[in-house]
């Protein structure tokens, strides 16, 4: 009974700490609109980091080939 109970307490806890991994991982990446430096700071959802005047970039949807 008590090693039932300390695996889905394990179980519980991972599962939490992987969650708020995720939100942090969210947080840390910029979003639509946002300066950038490269596709990777921008948050991998179809974004990507474009210019329109070859200067400025932000995180933009990515047009497609």
């Amino acid at each position: 009974m008590n090693l039932r109970f300390i695996i889905i307490l394990g179980v519980l806890l991972a599962s939490g700490v992987c969650s708020f991994a995720t939100v942090d991982d969210e947080e840390e990446c910029n979003h639509l609109g946002d300066p950038c430096d490269s596709d990777s700071n921008c948050c991998p959802y179809g974004e990507r980091c474009l210019s329109s005047n070859g200067k400025d970039y932000y995180c933009n949807v990515d047009p497609g080939p």
